[in-house]
Parts: structure tokens; C-alpha cells; sequence
């Protein structure tokens, strides 16, 4: 399969952008992570959490309680936080860590993803 087909499967959420947080000091402007199967948070108006990546706009989400397709903006798929002398990340998808050739560690940035994330963890380099 070429480098395109893996950014047009339905499924997949295709993340192209990235905020300045040292996960993704490593990132560049050609960099994209997939994320396949993905769910997403709803976050309490008050909140504290930093939310670092969100679904593209018009992203199509099955919403399981009432079985039906909407449509979300911005909905929050990566969010991190530190408490006391702590970090805490969720991701909404672990696909991304999977052998699948179609959204997994193999495909676009999304094998930087994982070494910047244990990066800011813990305060070490990983590469």
C-alpha cells in the first residue's frame, strides 16, 4: 500500500498538528500520527487537564448508548496533566501501538509518539 492510503481509511483519525510540549519536540511539519478505532473524552467544564491533540473537524464518531453517527469538532483524544510530583497521560486509542498495517506503529510519525511520551514521563530521553 502507498504512504496515501493509510491517511484515507474512514476509520483512521489522521493527526497533523502539533502543540509546543516537549512530547512532540521531535515533530516536524511532515509528521502525522494515526490513530485508528479511536474514542474520545468529554471533559468536565472545570477541568484541568491540558489537552494536547483533539480529532480533525468533521470527524464522524458512532456514539454507542444511543447508536447513532454525529459528527464532533475538536473533541479531545490526548489529554496529559501533572498532580503533585506526578504526570498523567490518556490516549483514546491504543491502535496506534499495534502491529496493524493500516494504523499501527509502523505507520507515518506514529512510532515517535510513544518514545516522546515515556520522554516527558520520565524526565529521560528515550529513544
Amino acid at each position: 500500500m502507498t504512504d496515501n492510503h493509510y491517511f484515507k481509511i474512514k476509520v483512521n483519525l489522521v493527526i497533523k498538528e502539533f502543540p509546543k510540549h516537549p512530547i512532540f519536540k521531535n515533530f516536524n511539519s511532515k509528521d502525522k500520527i494515526i490513530f485508528g478505532k479511536s474514542a474520545y473524552f468529554t471533559l468536565y467544564p472545570k477541568s484541568s487537564v491540558n489537552v494536547l491533540l483533539n480529532s480533525p473537524n468533521n470527524t464522524d464518531a458512532h456514539y454507542y448508548l444511543l447508536d447513532e453517527e454525529k459528527t464532533v469538532n475538536k473533541a479531545p483524544i490526548f489529554v496529559v496533566n501533572e498532580y503533585f510530583k506526578g504526570k498523567v497521560a490518556i490516549i483514546a486509542s491504543s491502535e496506534f501501538l499495534s502491529k496493524n498495517k493500516l494504523n499501527g506503529i509502523e505507520v507515518g510519525s506514529n512510532k515517535k509518539f510513544p518514545f516522546g511520551l515515556l520522554s516527558w514521563l520520565l524526565d529521560e530521553n528515550i529513544s
